[in-house]
């Protein structure tokens, strides 16, 4: 299976995390890769609302919120992708 044009999307609100996250799946998966990180929680769901990637990765801890809630609204939301929490 070729994972190298994968559409992922991250929101951690540790901007670190997301870099190292990054360059580790440049690493894996190499240059076709179409990740889009986000430290903004808010900016986030909007952009995995319309954009739709095939994986989203997200922080079990977001600031005043957790990953579940956030789940939880891009699930009412229609967003049926995988993440991983």
């Amino acid at each position: 299976m070729d994972l190298s044009h994968l559409h992922i999307a991250a929101i951690d609100d540790d901007e670190d995390d997301l870099v190292l996250l990054q360059l580790r799946l440049e690493d894996a998966l190499g240059g076709g890769l179409r990740f889009a990180p986000f430290a903004n929680v808010d900016r986030g769901v909007r952009y995995v609302t319309s954009e739709r990637p095939d994986v989203l990765l997200l922080d079990y801890r977001l600031g005043a919120r957790s990953g579940l809630d956030v789940l939880r609204d891009l699930r009412e939301a229609g967003y049926g992708g995988a993440v991983l929490v």
